[in-house]
């Protein structure tokens, strides 16, 4: 895939919208549009690599820093027992981390939403204030 094509890269450069709720030098991390449940989110890096292995040791390691800093916000402020983490890149040619807030006992995959963008940013919000976003 042609980077220019890319989704991804494209809520990188700021083109297509996404409800950031963590992002520094290298990374971005944004609630899905599709969630699998309240809080899903997909960690990026901001440059492209098709798969996570590809990226370079040192990012490698980073990025994983930075998915357990983002899994460990969504569990508090979701209260789930548990983050469930996917290695993604087969229907986006983008590297990308999927982490989904779950809680015991829940019914296999739950189609759970913010019921409003308020509500959603309202959750960004306090992402920020927790996690941090690059200014």
């Amino acid at each position: 895939m042609v980077e220019d094509e890319c989704i991804f890269c494209k809520i990188v450069a700021g083109e297509i919208p996404s409800f950031k709720i963590y992002e520094d030098q290298n990374f971005v991390a944004f609630l899905d549009v599709f969630p699998v449940s309240e809080g899903h989110a997909l960690i990026i890096p901001k440059t492209h690599y098709r798969w996570v292995w590809d990226l370079p040791n040192d990012l490698y390691a980073e990025y994983w820093i930075v998915a357990k800093k983002v899994a460990k916000f969504l569990q508090e402020k979701l209260s789930a027992d548990f983050v469930q983490v996917y290695v993604e890149g087969s229907q986006i040619s983008h590297a990308h981390i999927w982490l989904i807030p779950r809680v015991f006992g829940g019914s296999g995959i739950n189609r759970m939403r913010f019921s409003s963008d308020e509500e959603r940013m309202n959750f960004v919000k306090k992402a920020h204030e927790k996690i941090g976003i690059l200014k």
